[in-house]
């Protein structure tokens, strides 16, 4: 007993099952990769389908763009030429160095007078949470 259209494998599959049962049947051959190929390459020839035209559609509004574009860049390629050159400035480090900042971190610590020194210890305890 085999199946009109069915592929005979799956014809033999469905033997088990109940044969007035249609959906088996369709979903018999959706599962063929024989079927399924055929399925694909319908879908790939009407994506290819709409895409052409689509593509089309973008070349022309892109293409039309192209004279304006063209332009533009030989006016900005003058623009440069014409202009002068910026002059280079010569690399000057804006921050003082490292060793110069630790002498006068500690030149500021020597001028400074003792009482203001412990001053400033006795708030960091307070602040701490120590007696001072």
């Amino acid at each position: 007993m085999e199946i009109e259209g069915a592929p005979l494998r799956i014809s033999r599959s469905i033997r088990k099952l109940n044969v007035s049962d249609a959906l088996h049947v369709l979903d018999a051959k959706r599962k063929d990769p024989l079927h399924r190929q055929d399925e694909l390459k319908r879908e790939l020839w009407s994506n290819n389908q709409s895409d052409c035209i689509e593509t089309t559609d973008l070349r022309i509004k892109l293409n039309s763009k192209i004279p304006d574009l063209r332009e533009k860049l030989k006016r900005c390629k003058t623009d440069r030429s014409k202009a002068e050159p910026k002059p280079i400035a010569p690399y000057q480090r804006k921050t003082q160095g490292l060793r110069t900042r630790l002498n006068s971190l500690k030149a500021e610590r020597t001028a400074r007078p003792e009482e203001e020194h412990q001053e400033q210890f006795q708030r960091l305890n307070v602040i701490m949470g120590g007696s001072p």
